[in-house]
């Protein structure tokens, strides 16, 4: 048989996929999955059987087993030839990725041996969750393959919202399928094309996918990029800029598709929360480099230069506007700002999810909920600090040599952040038009 027959055997649909990761994640099933898994007599072998089911994505159930590696053979067959590797994790030692799949790792870096009996079957559980948060970022990479990418997302979506069920999910990653994709594309790729291609995919979301690409480019890659300003380039931003050229694009779209809202919001008198989350996600993506924003476009950044432009335009027009909407987020140390949370790559804050919720079970916020301080919830501005701060005490802990923790909070990062926004909103009109 030839190879290309092969490949249209193993192939499976958007469609198809989604149906049977709705199986798996089908009332009761997960509960059996954790049934079967627990029944060894020993931890070790409890822990072992799910290490075994990840790796081949079959999984006990108590009955017939749950058979998922076709979906996967197939999607991550195409995701690679695209030249995206979701499942698997970069060795910076090695200079390859890692052999095993992400969720392996994931399971192989905790020492599950340690966990006390009261906390075993939340530890698989947490496990279980991101190898299916993981799945499913692999499905939402192929999103735009075949038929309409809102209507394929708008599926994901319900499948995501099934695995993170309050009454069924013990670790909440991530709210929508944006966010969810971005993660699944966090890990270093060493063909630095396949971001832009992704990027330019962006531009036929609408409505309320568009906006929330929007605000979570602008989340993402604001918090990504102020760790890196602070941290890796000790403040030079044109250091930063000839190492994160890929990530430029994303910072576009989101900071323009929110300038376009702002001022629609403004032309239709439009106030209250969600003109405030537009504000609070604008200053989220403006922050990741004031001065790229409201400078001329740049000669190094080849890509998305009319955008470039057009934000350029807007954010001027605005500016007098934007600054007095922006005051009404200016970080205090009294609450959380979102401004002061700080990732180097997503799948970083990942980890650092998984340990926190192994170190103490309980329900935590979603990484969305750090990247606003907008909840109509009176106590989430702490639950989210708390959070961040236990993220970050993870990271800490973890750290290779002395070098700075993947995962920081600061409120006085914050601060700064803002101050830098400000000002570099401020002195746009006078030192560029």
């Amino acid at each position: 048989m030839s190879r290309h027959h092969r490949n249209q055997r193993t192939e499976i649909t958007y469609a198809s996929a989604c149906d049977h990761i709705e199986h798996a994640l089908s009332d009761g099933m997960r509960s059996r999955m954790l049934d079967a898994l627990m029944a060894h007599d020993d931890f070790g072998d409890c822990t072992a059987a799910l290490r075994s089911a990840m790796r081949t994505h079959t999984f006990p159930t108590g009955a017939e087993p749950l058979r998922l590696h076709p979906i996967v053979q197939s999607f991550d067959a195409r995701a690679r030839r695209a030249g995206w590797h979701v499942l698997q994790s970069w060795d910076y030692v090695a200079h390859r990725f890692a052999p095993e799949i992400t969720p392996v790792l994931m399971l192989d870096r905790f020492a599950l041996g340690d966990t006390p009996v009261d906390r075993q079957r939340n530890a698989l559980s947490v496990l279980l969750d991101h190898y299916f948060v993981s799945l499913l970022g692999l499905v939402v990479v192929r999103a735009w393959d075949e038929g309409n990418a809102n209507d394929n997302l708008d599926r994901a979506a319900t499948l995501l919202h099934a695995l993170q069920r309050h009454d069924r999910s013990t670790c909440r990653f991530v709210d929508d399928v944006e966010t969810l994709l971005l993660t699944a594309i966090s890990h270093y790729h060493p063909d630095e094309q396949i971001y832009e291609r992704i990027a330019r995919r962006f531009d036929v979301l609408t409505d309320v996918r568009r906006r929330r690409m929007a605000v979570a480019c602008a989340a993402v890659l604001g918090g990504h990029l102020r760790w890196g300003l602070r941290h890796m380039y000790r403040r030079d931003v044109s250091l930063m800029q000839a190492d994160n050229v890929v990530d430029y694009p994303f910072v576009v779209y989101g900071v323009l598709n929110l300038l376009r809202d702002f001022e629609a919001e403004r032309s239709a008198g439009v106030d209250g929360l969600e003109h405030a989350r537009t504000v609070e996600a604008l200053l989220n993506g403006l922050s990741a480099d004031p001065t790229f924003a409201t400078g001329r476009t740049p000669r190094w950044f080849r890509s998305h230069r009319d955008e470039h432009e057009e934000l350029r335009e807007r954010l001027l027009d605005n500016r007098e506007a934007l600054l007095a909407a922006l005051a009404a987020h200016q970080p205090s140390a009294r609450s959380y700002s979102p401004l002061g949370f700080d990732a180097n790559f997503l799948c970083n804050a990942v980890v650092a999810m998984i340990g926190a919720a192994l170190a103490e079970p309980g329900v935590r916020p979603s990484l969305n909920a750090l990247f606003t301080r907008l909840s109509p919830h009176d106590a989430a501005g702490v639950d989210a600090e708390q959070q961040a701060r236990a993220m970050m005490q993870y990271a800490m802990a973890n750290r290779i040599g002395t070098g700075a923790p993947l995962v920081v909070y600061d409120p006085y990062e914050a601060a700064h952040a803002f101050n830098m926004t400000n000002a570099a909103l401020r002195n746009a009109a006078v030192s560029t038009r």
